[in-house]
């Protein structure tokens, strides 16, 4: 029989680490620890390593002496499901070469590590089998990591990364054996060159682990495949190592000799199994195998619930145990040869510990005598012979039911004492008394006893510490007060008022943020381009508001419920309505302002003919036909007057007469003027000729213009071969849906309407003409008015008022006609310029451009104060929406307040510039202003002086639940906007906007361009606003305004830059188009529905689908471009969108057909559309490796031709431009390299050019005479002043280009500034002050070259002026991380992406690319992939939008912050809205499963853990350390670990006798704050590297002590959690059936114990409700270890969130391994070595210990609160409390002093500037608190140490 060969031994390693020397590539990874798919892979195809999640599972039942496969099965699918819960998408990958990777079992050559070794194969074979009928699971099984089948698959399917192991999670035991280890290492060295392979062939890896899923999220490391290892050569290598392992592996664990070949039924199975090993048997061992037969057939009919046993005592010698256990050996060996067909078949007749139960209920029927009490007791008495049947095929000698030697071996006395156990009573924990009148009626009554609340070690009544300071600076918050009625709030300061002097210090301070927020708003544009002009809002009375309201004069929105018609029976009289009084007639007032209106207009036209006149004569005198196509487009542009639209239409038809000349020229042979010109040679002209055709047919579509403008243009429409098939109906479309009926209706009905208010008029006028007798000369007048009017409308029909003259000397009568014709001329080169219009635009008051219908139903929904929830795309006109409802609150009232929450501070200042430069409003009381920052590091003005508030998400969640404040600030709240709603998804801050989104009380805006699941998402925010009695409308809108065209850069050359005007590259471009459909062949197998097509690519798409088109690839002849757009004069966007579905519809069918990817016609398409960018790609990727022997992807290569690639953008007007990159590093690296070629090429130009330095000597020498002759003026002035000569005249000397000349200034072509309004001195003022804050001087210098960077870690005052700079116009190359693209109001030409990074995803694309196309500027929008992996651009292309998910955010701070607000008698009310809204919730959280009961169930055990842990009060008051709880809310679950650990005083106790207790301190905070995950392989990777080094990088565990403590913390939590769940179940209903999570394949749970055998396993059955009941066939009962156990394994049902249980699962796993970046910094204080050794990236470094340091304020800021409290409560004993006020504030820096130096802090530009460290409290001895006194005076020396080292580096 085979055995484990335990005599293999691993190789010698480095270190003592199997990684050794050929590892260290893995430390250059730079993993990166995220949300896997909601930051990096959304729903792109991803791989699970199947053998990986195999080794998680068998890891976890380790322990188990008997493992069933049906627990490891429901293990399996159970992780497989969370991933699917979590949105990914993913299919299975198995690899047979790693059949005996098993690092999970012992090898002490017995007999019980061999059966586990043979189980373990089985489990694996079962278990792919099972997976593989799942019909919605794909799974693979390759034979090796590098065969050609997997590389086949990587490249064909292409997915984004496998979740597989790199060996962290195989363990080395110093007290394990030599072979268990060598095993061990073994496995290590397979997992870790198996991620190589994977890396080498391009796939990111993504590590799996036991603790990566968090609220419905996989979180976890992800490397991507860096190109170090993409082009390495050391494959060989690493295959031959890999290679080693497996085959000491296989050695280890050969396989077996024997093999099962079995058919029929189930016992069959089995007993084919046994019969391949049954000559091998004992005569024990036969008996064994009837037994295991046995219960193979009673186990399918058993119910779980009855196979949920405890550990069966084995009725027989000591001695049989080995045989027992060779016997199972031998069969799961054999049975793992099975079929893969029939493999599943063990899964449900294989259960180990069954067959022990059953062969001790055998051994007890044969102590009582013969074979028929066996039958008997087992209850087969009925299925008798089909197991004979099935035995006889595996003995001849049959007898089946006699059992002679098994009863030779029966420990008769084992029998006899053998008892049923009664089965433990398991009984929930009593909760604690809890009585808060108000929530408590709404909780699920729940049993309660009287009981004895934790002892704190801070005792005393609750204190105060809401956020009455910003979390980074000192300043206070305002708070509010109760005002006197009809006043508005009033503000009183906690703190004294200041003195004077300091005072006007903060108010300069103030003056000058909001002053600099009105210059940054100077720089934004509205939708047009044109710069913001204020509207002075004002206030309507109540009386009028209703009439002056807004109401929209055009029809009703599309879809809208209202009707046009009038209501019957209603209105009548009433003004507008259908029936009633007639429209009065015009008053005289009116009748004059009309006349005087009228020759106003009759004036302003003169004026604008006579100054058409003189244009048109100037025009004519030009010579050259470019000459005078300029001019007249400056004229056009600077036409303002409204009465000269026909002749602006005139004047377009003489431009058009020039264009004629010049496309003349492009008509005729460049070769031989006689002959006609060749298409080529058209094509070179054809700009000219679009620009014809679109002014010819603006004319014919103009009301405006006169009839004879428009017949000449049709004349040369004709003359060009564009001639419109129906000139009349030129503004006809073609209909797409029936909304463009509505609207026609719609508009005829107000027409109807119009026409009879007319006809009213015109009655009431008649009739009182009768009445009232005039003169003749009245008469003589009316007539006169009437002549002039028929003359002015004669006007639009005169002739033309100059001769249209056509190009002469033309070879032919047809030469001027376009090479295309309509329809393709159209769709090749008029798409950017097509109507944008949906074809619902219409006009209405109350915005001041025509809305389209999904804008104007926007409208409706803000004005009836519904919710809205707007998904447009970036330039499709969301942001009106906010500005609309800002002037509605605005004039609604002075005390209104409205909300802007934005994600990032610097979209805040973006919102608060656009605010103040859109709106200005006066009030009566001082101190009030329009709009306020609050962040929270600034602010500027007062948060609750202002009505419009622009925040971030932590500080309006402070604003609504602190208590002084809400109370009186909550209830003004109109409206709260949420833009860039997405970022609820996001791992850090999601959870703080969804608690915002479900306590808000007031209507909310959401806003966002990048939502997945829009609809899915609506609906949960229906259900918030639904329980506040809010209605929520979704509104979608799917297409941008600017089309955006892709591109690659692609150099063939590598050229040195000499200029912006180098001539020898003037015609030469390395920008290449690429086709989004290309972007199919990443693997995708859908077209995502923002994959928008321009025309042409249309176009493209249908001639290479035509084509390839076959028998089973068909294509309607009605799809042919002439026949779809044939009888359309104007093609108009709308018509492409429709266009273009069609034909996406029929692609997406190919798509379908077999062979698509491979051979079939898409993929031939695919290869027709990719053909010139894979042409250009492969000879810059030639060109690149022959330089570098390289591929041109990474930073060498971007760095080498960024200049180039910005120099091209230049040449083909593509700038301004924006280069993404998501490297802080990387990004200023680009910036530095194009400053310096600018400045380069420049200096070699001035240094070589004969006529530059022949300009400097000129200026020099001039320079030098304006010396001489200004000494001789002030010579002569001199002797002027003593008499003796006349004034001196000064004649200025020869003020030519000298005057302005600096020869050290930038020349225009080796610079990238544009036009700008900004004068040269203001530029030059920003620019030095910036040096002054502290800039670069270098990055100052590339200012003035028009080169910006633009990152988080930049300076912010620097940041700004970039943004206003490029707004602007002067900058137009800023190189930037993807920080600016999150709604930053920067819009650019063009967006760059240079190379590839984990950061960015298809969400990062949408918004970094959004930034293109600037409306009012740009006809469409470029983006262009540089540096970058073809693979991956379509990639971003071929994405789909990640569906968004959400958190549980009814956390137990949230929950703690709540009781805080129901304490206050003032806040009251809002708390109990606040609960109730809560408590109305249906769906508590996007993605959610629990149900309201649930929910219900979750807070009332919230509420359990807060009253045990000692921070509520029966009443559901907080006390004690409730405060430190709450005002570190931002670091749940760590702030109830940390309040629990410093209330036991074991911190303080640990700390202060440690023998450096500043680093004692910082390792315990270290553990429990701003915690760095780093890959547990580099521990020992990188350990040679860390000894050489100042940091230590790797984080010690926690003192035991303190772990001790933290453990009591987790019973105490876990306790918790079990008790709800012990409750909660006991409301579900009783399982009957229970069913696998993935596969749904079903067993019964429950059922009657029929037989006697089903009867006594009911006896013994384990007692359980909360476990599932597959983990329960392992023996668990109720009785958890662990909350994540408990979540692990409970019963379905029941939905567990982490934010329920306030512990962190890995806080005590040794296995974790934690960067020790903070002590480490503590310790040298620099930067630079936490970059190289810690890993961490640079621009990371900064913020990273800035927030720590926020940890440290917080922290103190705690421990100074509960030493005034104690202060205050032992003077209160000595009853001085009068003094206690005056020594309130000893020994403390004055605030007024804090305030000063943040004054100066500012003063150097950055807002985000940390408060000043102060002196320690002064407290005399007998008043200190002595529990935490010392820990406060060492934490103040960690604050001040810790600010001085960082204020160094940031010096």
């Amino acid at each position: 029989m085979p055995s484990v060969n335990t005599a293999t031994t691993a190789k010698p390693l480095e270190n003592g680490s199997e990684a050794g020397p050929a590892a260290h590539w893995y430390s250059r990874l730079n993993a990166v620890f995220l949300d896997v798919v909601g930051d990096y892979a959304g729903t792109e195809l991803s791989v699970v390593d199947g053998d990986a999640v195999l080794a998680v599972v068998l890891r976890r039942l380790a322990d188990l002496q008997c493992p069933t496969i049906l627990r490891a099965v429901y293990e399996v699918e159970f992780f497989l499901k969370q991933l699917l819960n979590a949105k990914s998408i993913f299919e299975i990958v198995f690899f047979s070469e790693r059949r005996n990777a098993n690092d999970s079992v012992r090898l002490d050559g017995s007999h019980s590590s061999r059966k586990l070794v043979a189980w373990q194969r089985l489990f694996r074979t079962a278990v792919i089998a099972h997976l593989q009928t799942i019909k919605h699971i794909v799974v693979h099984v390759f034979d090796s990591v590098h065969g050609d089948a997997w590389t086949e698959y990587v490249q064909t399917s292409k997915p984004m990364y496998i979740l597989t192991d790199d060996g962290s999670g195989v363990h080395l035991q110093k007290n394990a054996s030599p072979e268990l280890n060598a095993v061990r290492q073994a496995c290590r060295r397979m997992w870790l060159e198996s991620t190589w392979m994977h890396l080498h062939s391009g796939l990111s890896i993504a590590l799996i682990s036991d603790d990566m899923f968090t609220d419905n999220k996989i979180v976890t490391f992800v490397s991507r495949s860096a190109k170090f290892i993409r082009e390495s050569k050391e494959k060989p290598a690493h295959a031959k190592t890999l290679k080693e392992a497996l085959t000491q592996l296989d050695a280890t664990f050969p396989p077996t000799s024997t093999s099962c070949k079995a058919t029929g039924s189930k016992s069959s199975i089995v007993a084919s199994a046994l019969d391949g090993i049954f000559d091998k048997l004992s005569p024990l061992q036969v008996d064994l195998a009837k037994v295991f037969l046995l219960h193979s057939t009673i186990l399918p009919s058993t119910p779980l619930e009855l196979r949920a046993q405890p550990n069966a005592n084995v009725l027989l010698f000591k001695e049989t145990v080995p045989e027992i256990e060779d016997l199972l050996a031998r069969f799961y060996e054999t049975a793992a040869t099975i079929d893969a067909a029939l493999a599943p078949t063990f899964i449900e007749l294989v259960d180990e510990r069954f067959f022990y139960s059953l062969l001790a209920e055998v051994s007890k029927a044969l102590t009582s005598g013969s074979s028929d009490s066996v039958r008997s007791a087992t209850g087969l008495n009925d299925a008798a012979g089909d197991i004979e049947t099935a035995w006889a095929a595996v003995s001849k000698d049959g007898g089946f039911w006699s059992f002679p030697a098994l009863g030779k071996q029966i420990d008769k006395m084992a029998v006899a004492s053998a008892s049923v156990p009664p089965p433990p009573e398991k009984t929930p924990q009593s909760l604690l008394p809890y009585a808060q009148p108000f929530v408590e009626k709404f909780l699920p009554k729940i049993k309660e006893v009287p009981a004895d609340v934790p002892t704190a070690g801070f005792e005393g009544d609750y204190i105060p510490n809401y956020e009455t300071s910003r979390w980074n600076v000192a300043k206070p918050v305002a708070v509010v007060v109760a005002p006197p009625k009809n006043q508005l709030p009033t503000l009183a300061s906690r703190f004294p008022p200041k003195p004077q002097r300091l005072a006007g210090k903060v108010r300069k301070q103030e003056q000058r943020q909001a002053s600099f927020i009105q210059k940054y708003a100077l720089s934004l544009t509205g939708a047009g381009g044109k710069l913001i002009k204020p509207k002075i809002i004002v206030v309507q009375p109540k009386s009028d508001r209703a009439s002056a309201k807004p109401v929209r004069s055009s029809s009703p929105a599309v879809g809208s419920d209202e009707d046009t018609s009038p209501a019957k029976g209603k209105g009548k009289g009433k003004p507008g309505s259908a029936g009633g009084k007639k429209v009065a007639a015009p008053s005289k007032k009116d009748a004059i302002i009309a006349a005087n209106m009228e020759r106003l207009a009759i004036a302003e036209k003169e004026t604008a003919t006579k100054r058409w006149a003189m244009l048109r004569e100037k025009v004519e005198k030009l010579d050259s036909p470019d000459l005078a196509v300029a001019e007249m487009e400056r004229s056009l542009a600077d036409e303002k007057s409204v009465a000269s639209k026909g002749l602006v239409e005139e004047q377009k038809l003489f431009m058009v007469m020039f264009l004629l000349k010049k496309w003349a020229t492009y008509c005729v042979s460049d070769v031989n003027p006689d002959d006609p010109a060749s298409p080529e040679r058209k094509e070179e002209g054809i700009h000219v000729l679009v620009k014809i055709f679109l002014l010819c047919t603006g004319i014919v579509a103009s009301p405006h213009a006169g009839k004879a403008t428009t017949e000449e243009a049709q004349k040369i429409l004709k003359k060009i071969g564009l001639d419109l098939p129906d000139a009349a109906g030129i503004v006809s479309e073609r209909p797409s849906s029936g909304k463009a009926e509505k609207v026609e209706k719609a508009d005829k009905a107000e027409k109807k309407k119009d026409k009879e208010a007319k006809k009213a008029e015109k009655a009431d006028k008649s009739e009182k003409d009768k009445k009232d007798k005039k003169s003749k000369g009245s008469s003589k007048s009316d007539k006169k008015d009437a002549k002039e009017e028929d003359k002015v409308l004669a006007e639009g029909d005169a002739g033309l008022s100059f001769k249209f003259s056509y190009p002469r000397g033309l070879p032919t009568s047809s030469a001027l006609r376009s090479p295309h014709n309509l329809t393709t001329f159209q769709l090749l080169y008029c798409g950017a310029h097509m109507d944008k219009s949906m074809g619902e635009s219409l006009p209405d008051t109350r915005v001041d451009f025509k809305p389209d219908a999904w804008q104007r139903k926007t409208l409706d929904a803000i004005d009836r104060e519904d919710s809205v929830f707007v998904v447009a795309p970036t330039s499709a006109g969301k942001t009106f929406i906010a500005y609309y409802a800002i002037e509605k609150v605005l004039r609604e009232s002075d005390s209104g307040v409205i909300v802007y929450v934005a994600p990032t501070k610097a979209l805040v200042n973006q919102i608060a510039a656009e605010i103040s430069a859109r709106f200005s409003k006066s009030y009566q009381y001082a101190g009030v202003s329009v709009w306020a920052v609050h962040t929270r590091d600034y602010k500027i003005h007062e948060p609750t002086r202002c009505q419009i508030l622009v925040t971030v998400p932590h500080i309006l969640q402070i604003l609504m639940l602190q208590p002084d404040v809400a109370s009186l600030w909550a209830p003004r709240l109109k409206c709260i906007i949420f833009d860039e709603i997405h970022t609820v998804a996001k791992m850090s801050e999601g959870v703080v906007w969804e608690q915002n989104l479900m306590l808000c009380p007031c209507p909310i805006i959401a806003l966002s361009a990048t939502v997945g699941n829009p609809e899915e998402f609506a609906q949960w925010l229906q259900d918030l606003s639904a329980a506040k009695g809010h209605r929520l409308e979704m509104i979608r809108h799917a297409h941008r305004f600017s089309d955006l065209r892709k591109f690659v850069y692609a150099p063939t050359k590598f050229q040195q830059f000499k200029g912006l005007d180098d001539r020898t590259v003037r015609n030469t471009t390395s920008i290449v188009h690429l086709h989004p459909i290309s972007a199919l062949a990443s693997g995708s197998t859908t077209i995502p529905d923002d994959m928008h097509l321009e025309s042409h690519e249309c176009l493209m798409l249908y001639e290479a689908m035509h084509f390839e088109r076959t028998d089973q690839a068909k294509l309607d002849d009605s799809l042919d471009p002439e026949a779809y757009f044939g009888k359309m004069s104007v093609i108009k966007k709308a018509d492409i969108i429709a266009y273009q579905a069609e034909l996406k519809a029929v692609l997406l069918q190919w798509m379908a057909l077999p062979d698509a990817r491979t051979s079939g016609p898409f993929a031939r398409v695919l290869k027709r559309l990719s053909k010139e960018v894979d042409s250009a790609l492969a000879k810059t990727t030639e060109l690149y490796a022959a330089k570098a022997q390289s591929a041109p992807i990474d930073l060498d290569y971007a760095l080498e031709n960024v200049m180039a690639l910005c120099a091209d953008l230049h040449r083909n007007g593509k700038l301004p431009a924006i280069l993404f990159n998501y490297s802080h590093d990387h990004v200023e690296a680009l910036a530095q390299r194009i400053f310096d070629e600018l400045e380069g090429a420049e200096t070699a130009y001035k240094e070589t050019d004969v006529q530059w330095k022949r300009k400097v000597e000129a200026w020099e020498a001039w320079k030098l005479s304006e010396i001489r002759r200004k000494a001789a003026m002030e010579k002569t002035r001199n002797a002027s002043a003593r008499g003796e000569d006349d004034e001196p005249q000064d004649d200025g000397g020869e003020a030519g280009w000298q005057a302005s000349f600096d020869p050290t200034a930038p020349l225009q072509q080796y610079t990238f500034t544009g036009k700008s309004n900004m004068s040269a001195y203001e530029i030059d003022k920003d620019i030095n002050s910036l040096q002054w804050y502290g800039v670069p001087p270098k990055l100052c210098q590339a200012l003035r070259r028009g080169v910006g960077v633009h990152h988080a870690g930049m300076n912010l005052r620097y940041r700004q002026t970039v943004e206003r700079y490029f707004r602007a116009g002067f900058l137009r190359v800023v190189v930037a991380t993807g920080t600016l693209a999150l709604g930053i109001n920067m819009p650019a030409a063009t967006s760059v992406f240079t190379e590839d990074s984990l950061y960015l995803t298809a969400l990062e694309y949408r918004q970094a690319s959004g930034r293109a196309g600037r409306r009012g500027f740009d006809l469409m929008g470029n983006v262009l992939f540089f540096a970058m992996p073809l693979d991956k651009v379509y990639r971003l292309l071929s994405s789909r939008l990640p569906d968004l998910s959400g958190h549980f955010p009814l956390s137990i701070t949230l929950v703690l912050r709540l009781h805080q607000l129901l304490k206050e008698d003032k806040s009251r009310k809002l708390g109990e809205n606040m609960f109730k809204s809560v408590f109305a919730l249906n769906t508590i959280s996007l993605g959610c499963q629990a149900n309201k009961s649930e929910v219900l169930y979750q807070l009332r055990f919230a509420i359990e853990y807060l009253r045990r842990a000692g921070m509520l009060t029966e009443d559901g008051f907080p006390v004690h350390l409730a405060n430190l709880a709450q005002y570190m809310y931002y670091s749940e679950p760590m702030n109830f670990n940390f309040a629990y650990l410093l209330n036991s005083g074991v911190l303080n106790e640990v700390v202060c006798k440690a023998n450096d207790p500043e680093v004692a301190l910082l390792h315990c905070l270290s553990h429990l704050f701003c915690r760095r995950r780093i890959p547990a392989i580099t521990r020992e990777i990188k350990h040679d590297l860390v000894e050489r080094s100042l940091s230590k990088v790797f984080l010690e565990p926690l003192p035991q002590r303190v772990a001790d403590v933290l453990k009591s913390h987790d019973e105490l939590v876990l306790n918790v959690t079990d008790s709800f769940v012990k409750q909660y179940v006991q409301t579900l209903e009783p399982e009957t059936v229970a069913e696998l999570p993935l596969s749904g394949k079903s067993f019964a749970k429950s059922g009657a114990a029929g037989s006697g055998f089903a009867q006594k396993l009911a006896a013994t059955a384990l007692n359980y409700q909360s476990r599932s009941p597959f983990v329960a066939l392992s023996g668990h009962d109720d009785t958890f270890n662990s909350v994540d156990e408990l979540v692990r394994t409970c019963r379905p049902g029941v939905t567990l969130q982490s934010m329920v249980a306030p512990l962190v699962s890995n806080l005590l796993d040794e296995d974790v391994v934690l960067d020790a970046y903070v002590v480490d910094f503590y310790n040298h204080g620099l930067f630079s070595i936490l970059e190289e050794v810690n890993g961490i990236e640079k621009g990371f470094v900064w913020p990273m210990l800035n927030e720590f340091r926020v940890v440290l304020n917080n922290f103190r800021n705690v421990l100074e609160v509960l030493i005034k409290a104690y202060k205050k409560a032992e003077l209160r004993k000595l009853d001085q409390e009068q003094e206690e006020e005056e020594e309130e504030d000893d020994g403390k820096v004055d605030d007024d002093d804090e305030d000063e130096k943040e004054g100066e802090d500012d003063d150097k530009g950055n807002l985000e500037q940390t408060r000043r460290w102060a002196p320690p409290l002064t407290v005399e001895a007998h008043l200190r608190d002595r529990r935490i006194w010392e820990l406060y005076q060492i934490l103040c020396r960690v604050q001040k140490t810790f600010d001085e080292k960082m204020d160094a580096q940031a010096a």
